[in-house]
């Protein structure tokens, strides 16, 4: 009689999607990317990028991404996503709602207002305002300006020592604004420098210290024989006595 082979049941989609969120959940658990739901636009992208080099790098399947995400979510944001979780079908929705629900995007006319709202302040370097503004200009939609128009929109808050140094029609790119403006910067440490940073400081020769005068009439000290009182006290005496003495005639 031959035997029957039984065969093995394949698994359920239940059991493949857990085996799935397992493999998900091992793989996220080395990600120390976290988001609590912050509404600042800033802090959204920087979550999204920091997923997505990770997901690339980790080698993470959209599938296993979509299951692993709930893991990087805390708070609020843990919350809203399983209020939601439903209705996500994969990870490219995921990452939409992440930008849309969490820090719903602001209108064309609202970033324009931010990005004029605030010149660049006396002490802030170029680098770090033009990091701000083009942070900005970078959630208007795809195209909306070329780079140099996007210059026209930025070189009018520029502090006015920069705009004084710094001609628009010499500007062509942003690289070539940060160059120039970060040499005019250099400058300017090196003029408010306090002079004992720049320059040696020489040391005036010391005086020998001075002796005491010594009067050599009554022998004090202080002064000198000119000045002594007892001297000039005793002068009339002394005056007195020459002029008897030369009225006296010879025998």
């Amino acid at each position: 009689m031959k035997r029957k082979h039984s065969k093995t049941p394949e698994p359920s989609e239940e059991q493949l999607n857990n085996r799935h969120s397992t493999a998900a959940n091992q793989k996220f658990t080395r990600c120390l990317l976290r988001f609590n739901g912050e509404h600042n636009y800033d802090k959204v992208e920087e979550f999204i990028t920091g997923v997505e080099v990770f997901k690339q790098i980790s080698q993470i399947s959209d599938e296993e991404a979509l299951l692993g995400l709930p893991l990087l979510l805390k708070g609020s944001a843990s919350t809203w996503w399983q209020g939601i979780r439903s209705e996500v079908k994969d990870w490219s929705a995921a990452i939409d709602n992440l930008r849309s629900f969490i820090d719903p995007k602001q209108q064309p006319y609202e970033i324009y207002m931010e990005i004029f709202a605030s010149p660049q302040g006396e002490n802030e370097e170029i680098d770090t305002f033009l990091c701000r503004k083009r942070a900005l200009l970078g959630q208007l939609p795809a195209a909306r300006h070329k780079e140099e128009e996007e210059i026209d929109l930025i070189y009018g808050l520029l502090k006015l020592k920069l705009r004084k140094n710094i001609a628009r029609s010499a500007i062509n790119t942003f690289a070539d604004l940060l160059e120039k403006a970060r040499h005019l910067e250099s400058l300017e440490q090196e003029i408010q420098k306090p002079l004992t940073e720049t320059t040696p400081v020489i040391n005036a020769p010391t005086k020998a210290p001075r002796k005491k005068r010594r009067c050599l009439f009554c022998r004090n000290k202080g002064h000198v024989v000119e000045e002594c009182r007892k001297r000039l006290a005793e002068l009339p005496k002394c005056e007195t006595t020459k002029e008897k003495t030369s009225d006296v005639k010879p025998e």
